[in-house]
């Protein structure tokens, strides 16, 4: 099943908040293995559902109830809420510039254009700057999930803003050392200046990425790392 995840103890018990084994009705607890996946999908449902969602949830109307009627919610899609509140779950980098971009309609050449005006090199860097072509040349070719952990990396949200890239305000700057660093409150990627092929910032993006869930490479977690 792979990594356990952090409501499952290194045991295979599966836990609440405070760390004990969940029970089921007969007094046992719940130990992720095939024959009892069924019980542990649905004890998980009622873990983030029932008992953590719903209340968030019916607090939040009661306070929207508070600034207008909830009712008047009805009058859009779902879809079209979840994308007033999250964002659109696709990461397109023409979005809000190009009158196609929701149509799917989408071209490599837009993107890279999107891509090249409106994120900002700064410091040393140009839009000349070869570790700056690499990154847009990159992203353009990423596919959705790797353009949202991008995004998180860097802006601290897995989804562009609405008004697309010219809001999300991205920077490039140059770095010594060879890792990628990321300030999300100035929503500054940091660059190793000395990058050179497409397969080097491939490799220091994926490692970026992958230590996300640690706060990832950071500039309050590196502080005295190696580069």
């Amino acid at each position: 099943y792979g990594e356990m995840p952090r409501f499952v103890d290194p045991e295979g018990l599966v836990v609440d908040a405070e760390g004990n084994a969940v029970t089921l009705g007969d007094g046992g607890v719940l130990t992720l293995d095939e024959p009892r996946l069924r019980s542990f999908v649905g004890s998980l449902c009622d873990q983030w559902l029932d008992k953590c969602v719903r209340p968030q949830m019916l607090a939040f109307r009661e306070g929207a109830q508070e600034v207008f009627p909830v009712a008047s919610l009805l009058r859009f899609s779902p879809l079209e809420l979840q994308r007033l509140f999250c964002g659109h779950q696709e990461v397109v980098w023409t979005a809000y510039i190009s009158q196609d971009w929701l149509a799917g309609e989408v071209q490599e050449e837009d993107e890279l254009r999107a891509l090249t005006e409106h994120i900002m090199p700064v410091g040393r860097f140009t839009r000349e700057s070869q570790p700056f072509l690499l990154l847009v040349k990159e992203l353009a070719s990423m596919g959705n999930s790797g353009r949202a952990s991008f995004l998180d990396f860097v802006t601290a949200t897995p989804r562009l803003p609405p008004g697309g890239l010219p809001r999300a305000g991205i920077k490039v700057a140059p770095r010594a050392g060879t890792r990628v660093w990321a300030q999300t409150c100035v929503r500054t990627l940091y660059l190793p200046e000395g990058l050179e092929t497409a397969e080097q910032l491939r490799e220091a993006l994926e490692e970026a990425f992958a230590n996300a869930a640690l706060g990832g490479f950071h500039e309050q977690n590196l502080s005295g790392a190696p580069a």
